[in-house]
């Protein structure tokens, strides 16, 4: 709940009042980005490394990439199962889902969106997450495209 009143009161300051989202998800679009720059994570070490080689490109190392980062996001969300699954409506698309996180505010589900595409974005795979809540306890993050079409470039290559 503390991140959740800190961000409450960031919106009314930087952003464009309570319940900006967007500002929510820029934020941790710009927080994802900074985890990648800090290599305090060796998850997202291991990621950039692959997609720099070239190795991301096909769809099993690109999952087993992904569950490296969802098991980060598990540590930092504090709670919930956390899980790399298949998108039904998509058949070349996964997605993350989360159960059991009942107690996370709109705000924190916001910034993880934003986290995962600031990961993906300047970690050079070229996609961003959408988010959704299905339920009190069950949130999805959604890839804005299919993995066949993703772009798998050096760390710190420009959209």
């Amino acid at each position: 709940m503390v991140y959740r009143d800190l961000v409450r009161i960031l919106m009314k300051l930087e952003g464009r009042g309570p319940g900006d989202m967007e500002y929510v998800r820029k934020r941790g679009e710009r927080a994802g980005q900074r985890l990648l720059e800090s290599g305090l994570y060796q998850q997202l070490d291991y990621l950039t490394r692959r997609i720099q080689a070239q190795e991301g490109s096909s769809r099993e190392s690109f999952e087993q990439a992904l569950r490296l980062i969802v098991s980060m996001a598990a540590s930092l969300t504090n709670g919930g199962s956390w899980t790399v699954c298949q998108d039904p409506e998509y058949p070349d698309r996964v997605q993350i889902l989360g159960t059991g996180v009942d107690d996370m505010p709109e705000e924190n589900a916001q910034g993880t969106c934003g986290m995962f595409t600031g990961i993906s974005l300047h970690g050079g795979a070229g996609f961003a997450w959408r988010y959704e809540r299905q339920g009190p306890g069950r949130i999805v993050y959604k890839m804005d495209r299919d993995i066949r079409d993703l772009r798998f470039k050096s760390s710190g290559s420009e959209r």
